[in-house]
């Protein structure tokens, strides 16, 4: 057992949120103390967390004297970014931790996502941590292609997945389902903010040709999943379908009997949990921009009639597993190896 230290974590966007909060309680259970901040939505996720963005980074870490820093990473907000650089001035080492396969480069970049084609056309990493988690080898490898130097990247897994598994254990599925019509199957579409982070909105697109499908039976009960960066005004136009922004999203997986959407998140945590599952991806080229289509886990699906067949295909199926391999110990190996870094310092 190493020395109790004092770690301070903080995220903003939800995906960061999630990747990190089980790592508060690992420290805890190993006596160090932690210091919890975050902003925007990630306050959302965690609940007892102080405001970061309210306040001067440098003066915080003035204050604090954290002897190590964990973060997420965003898609817009510079917060992260302004932490790691200062650190930096302060000798205290940092550990950004990702929570998805893609945009893995803008994360530390001078841009966000909304300039991403200038991001791509003169590539630089103006804030890096001292250390980067990855979900795995392959996010390892696509990072390093990327340009960013392979000896600060660790394949140590995403902590958020083992605490999807042990929270699904508790979930009383219909307990879900009794508020939602019970004599249909569930259709849940998990919108992702494409408008909000990159201004181009094919979600909009996707969820209208999933209604398209939707209206064509009378077997089905659609329910548009909000990302936590998204109002209901955004699809003021669409009438027939029960928008959800409150309901756990682990909940809503385990009510549904189907789980659609692009390239977000809850569609990796809807295989891992083995729901019956699509990636729609309306209009786009290229599979590879989405690891389960990437690697074969779903069907790479782009037009409307793919999209049709499936859903019908799937509506009329038995329960289908998928093979996904994640690491369930990434909170003690993030733990572990934050613990070994410290003892060389």
């Amino acid at each position: 057992m190493s020395a109790a230290r004092k770690i301070m974590f903080f995220a903003h966007d939800p995906g960061g949120a999630n990747a990190i909060f089980p790592l508060i309680d690992a420290c805890r259970a190993r006596h160090h103390e932690v210091c919890i901040y975050a902003g925007g939505p990630a306050k959302i996720k965690i609940r007892d967390a102080l405001d970061l963005c309210s306040e001067d980074v440098e003066s915080v870490l003035h204050r604090l004297k954290p002897d190590f820093i964990i973060t997420g990473t965003s898609a817009n907000d510079f917060t992260e970014k302004f932490l790691w650089k200062t650190a930096r001035n302060y000798d205290i080492p940092t550990m950004a931790v990702l929570d998805h396969w893609c945009n893995y480069g803008i994360r530390f970049s001078k841009y966000g996502l909304k300039d991403i084609s200038s991001y791509d056309s003169a590539k630089s990493f103006d804030f890096l941590p001292s250390f980067i988690g990855v979900m795995d080898d392959f996010a390892k490898s696509e990072m390093q292609r990327e340009g960013i130097p392979a000896d600060m990247i660790y394949p140590l897994g995403n902590p958020h997945f083992a605490a999807l598994k042990n929270r699904s254990k508790d979930v009383i599925p219909e307990e879900i389902r009794s508020r939602f019509p019970q004599e249909k199957q569930m259709i849940t579409f998990a919108s992702e903010p494409y408008e909000e982070d990159y201004g181009i909105a094919p979600e909009r697109k996707a969820l209208a040709d999933i209604v398209g499908v939707s209206e064509q039976t009378d077997d089905v009960f659609l329910v548009v999943k909000l990302h936590p960066k998204e109002s209901q005004d955004k699809y003021r136009e669409f009438k027939n379908v029960f928008f959800d922004g409150e309901t756990d999203a682990v909940d809503l997986i385990m009510a549904s009997d189907m789980v659609i959407s692009m390239t977000s998140m809850l569609l990796i945590e809807a295989c891992i949990l083995g729901k019956k599952s699509i990636s729609y991806q309306p209009g786009a080229a290229n599979k590879n921009k989405f690891i389960l289509t990437r690697n074969g886990v779903l069907p790479f699906l782009n037009n409307f009639e793919d999209l049709e067949e499936a859903i019908n295909r799937l509506l009329n199926a038995p329960e289908m597993l998928y093979s996904f391999p994640v690491d369930f110990n990434a909170a003690e190996n993030i733990v572990a190896f934050v613990e070994k870094k410290l003892c060389r310092s």
